[in-house]
C-alpha cells in the first residue's frame, strides 16, 4: 500500500498542476504576503513589460530556468544546482532560491525558447528588463554580448545565433560586487542591517523577446514645450540615413493594445533619418496639459519608412507638461506632489567630509576613475530610458553625499540630457549652488537646517523615520529600524500628526516641499 501511494501521488500532482508548478516552491516563509501566495511559474509577471513602446507580437521567457553559483572565474558549469523562477532575484524567496551570492561568485542562468514560426523572416530582439549587475549572454554556445548596471533595459538582435527551428539554448553569466565601491548599489550591502538591505543579484525585471523587421526603430525621446505649443519627438533608428520618419500624436493613449487602432489624430510631422534617427517637431494647439490632478496622456504612432515603404511601427505615450519653479501670491516656491527621481548610489558617505550645515562645507567622496564612469554611463542610461515617465519632475543625482563627486559637473550632465525637469543636486548632501533645490535632511523633527536665502527651491528632502516593529511583518526581528521606535500604532500616528503642525510654520517660511521617510 506504502508502495501504490508513493507512486500514484507524483502522478496525481504532474496532471494537476503540471511539471514546472510542481517543482516551484518559494523560499523560506518570512513576511510572504497573500499576494507572494499566487505567484507561480505560469504567471511570473505576465503583463507587457513596456507600454512606452509598444509594437503588437512579443513572448515572455519569465518562468523557472536552470541556475548555478560558480567561482567567477569557472567556466561554464556543465551541471546545474537546481531551478529559479525569473524575474525574481536569487535572494529573494519567491525565486525558490533564497541564497546570497558574494562578489567572488557568478550567478548563472540556463532555459530554452521556440521562435515562433510567423517570425522567423523577421530579426529576433531579446530584451532583459534589469539585471543586476554585469551580465554576459550565450545563445546556442556563442557570446552574444555584455552589459554593465542593475537598473536599466538593455537588448541584443540575436538573429545570427539562432539555430534551426527548435530550441534555442540560452546562457547568462552575473557578477555583482554589491558594495564595493566601483558599482552603484543604493542601500544593497553584503551584511544588511538597519538601514541597509539585502542585495539584489542577477535578473531582477522581465526577459522578453520581440520580433522586428531589419531596419527598425529602437527608441524615441520627447522633449515638450508647453510655452511654444510644440514637442520634439526625436526617434532612435536602425536605418540608413535619408529613410523616413513619421509621427502622429492621438487623442488619448491607447495602452498596450495597437489591434483596435489609434485615437484622432491631433498632429502629425514627417522628417528624414541621419546616422542616428530623425527628429520631427509638431506644432498643437490649445493642448492639454498634463498635470498629478488631471495626468493627461497623449498616444504617439511613430511609423518608419525605407523606400516609400512602412517598415516599423511603433505606439507609445507623452504628455504635455513643464517643470519649474512657481511662486505663489505670498512669494513661496511650493511645487505640489510629484515624483522625484533618484540615482543610486555607488558608495556611503563615510569616506571625505559630508556637510550638513551649510553650502560648500562637504568634500567629494574619493571614487575611482573607473566608478566615475561607471556613474556617468548608467545614469545617462537612467535618464534616456525614464525621460519617457510624465509623471517624473525631478532628477536627483545624489543622496546624503553618497559617492557625492564633481557635482556642477554632474548637474550638467543631467541638465544635458534632459533639460525639462528640475534637478535637485544633492538630496541632503553636500550643498552647492546649483541644481534647482537645496535639500536638508533631518530626524526625526522637520527642520531645515539652513537656508537658500532665495537662490534655490528650499526643502525638507526627509524628516521622521519612527519605528513601531508589527509582529509578523518583520524581516529581521531583531534589526528592526527606527529613530524613535514605538509600541503602537495610535503612538504613531499621534506622533506623524504632531510633525505635520511642525511642518506648518515652516511652510510659511517658505519651505516648498516636505519628505516623510518610512
Amino acid at each position: 500500500m506504502k508502495r501504490f501511494l508513493f507512486f500514484a501521488i507524483p502522478l496525481f500532482c504532474l496532471a494537476a498542476c503540471g511539471h514546472d508548478t510542481c517543482e516551484y516552491q518559494p523560499a523560506g516563509d518570512r513576511i510572504r504576503t497573500i499576494w507572494a501566495e499566487q505567484v507561480g511559474p505560469a504567471n511570473a509577471h505576465p503583463e507587457f513589460p513596456r507600454p512606452q513602446m509598444v509594437r503588437g507580437p512579443w513572448e515572455s521567457l519569465n518562468g523557472l530556468w536552470g541556475y548555478a553559483v560558480t567561482g567567477k572565474e569557472d567556466p561554464q558549469p556543465t551541471a546545474l544546482d537546481g531551478k529559479i523562477l525569473v524575474p525574481f532575484c536569487i535572494e529573494s524567496s519567491l525565486s525558490g532560491v533564497g541564497r546570497s551570492v558574494t562578489a567572488e561568485d557568478a550567478l548563472w542562468y540556463r532555459t530554452t525558447f521556440r521562435v515562433p514560426r510567423k517570425w522567423r523572416k523577421q530579426h529576433l530582439l531579446l530584451h532583459f528588463d534589469a539585471v543586476d549587475w554585469q551580465t554576459e549572454v550565450w545563445v546556442n554556445g556563442r557570446h552574444v554580448g555584455r552589459h554593465s548596471g542593475g537598473y536599466t533595459a538593455f537588448s541584443f538582435d540575436v538573429t545570427p545565433y539562432l539555430t534551426g527551428r527548435g530550441p534555442q539554448e540560452l546562457v547568462l553569466k552575473v557578477l555583482d560586487g554589491t558594495d564595493n565601491g566601483e558599482q552603484p548599489r543604493g542601500k544593497q550591502v553584503m551584511e544588511p542591517g538597519g538601514i541597509w538591505y539585502t542585495p539584489v543579484t542577477g535578473i531582477w525585471q522581465s526577459v522578453w523577446m520581440e520580433p522586428v523587421a531589419e531596419y527598425h526603430i529602437e527608441d524615441y525621446t520627447v522633449l515638450p514645450d508647453i510655452d511654444a505649443g510644440c514637442l520634439a519627438v526625436r526617434v532612435f533608428t536602425k536605418s540608413e540615413p535619408g529613410d523616413g520618419v513619421e509621427v502622429k500624436l492621438t487623442e488619448g493613449a491607447v495602452g498596450y493594445d495597437t489591434s483596435g487602432g489609434v485615437g484622432k489624430v491631433i498632429a502629425s510631422g514627417f522628417g528624414h533619418t541621419t546616422r542616428l534617427g530623425g527628429e520631427v517637431v509638431l506644432s498643437v494647439e490649445k493642448p492639454e496639459y498634463w498635470s498629478p490632478e488631471h495626468p493627461y496622456l497623449y498616444g504617439l504612432v511613430m511609423t518608419l519608412y525605407r523606400d516609400g515603404k512602412a517598415v516599423d511601427e511603433v505606439h507609445g505615450y507623452t504628455a504635455f507638461r513643464k517643470s519649474s519653479e512657481v511662486r505663489d501670491g505670498n512669494g513661496i516656491r511650493r511645487i505640489g506632489l510629484t515624483v522625484w527621481q533618484d540615482r543610486p548610489s555607488i558608495a556611503d558617505n563615510q569616506a571625505g567630509k559630508w556637510g550638513e550645515w551649510g553650502y560648500d562645507q562637504g568634500g567629494d567622496y574619493p571614487l575611482s576613475a573607473t566608478a566615475k564612469t561607471t556613474y556617468y554611463k548608467e545614469w545617462g542610461e537612467i535618464l534616456r530610458q525614464l525621460s519617457k515617465y510624465p509623471c517624473i519632475v525631478v532628477w536627483v543625482p545624489f543622496n546624503e553625499a553618497w559617492g557625492q563627486f564633481d557635482t556642477e559637473d554632474v548637474v550638467a550632465f543631467t541638465r544635458s540630457i534632459d533639460p525639462t525637469r528640475l534637478v535637485n543636486s544633492a538630496s541632503g548632501g553636500n550643498s552647492y549652488r546649483c541644481g534647482d533645490i537645496l535639500d536638508s535632511h533631518n530626524y526625526p523633527d522637520p527642520k531645515m537646517k539652513f537656508r537658500s536665502g532665495g537662490s534655490q527651491i528650499d526643502v525638507l528632502g526627509e524628516y521622521g523615520g519612527i519605528g513601531w516593529p508589527v509582529e509578523g511583518h518583520l524581516w529581521q526581528p531583531d534589526r528592526n529600524w527606527g529613530y524613535v521606535k514605538y509600541q503602537s500604532g495610535e503612538e504613531v500616528l499621534a506622533q506623524y500628526e504632531a510633525f505635520v503642525d511642525q511642518l506648518i510654520p515652516t511652510v510659511r517660511d517658505g519651505v516648498s516641499a516636505a519628505v516623510y521617510t518610512q
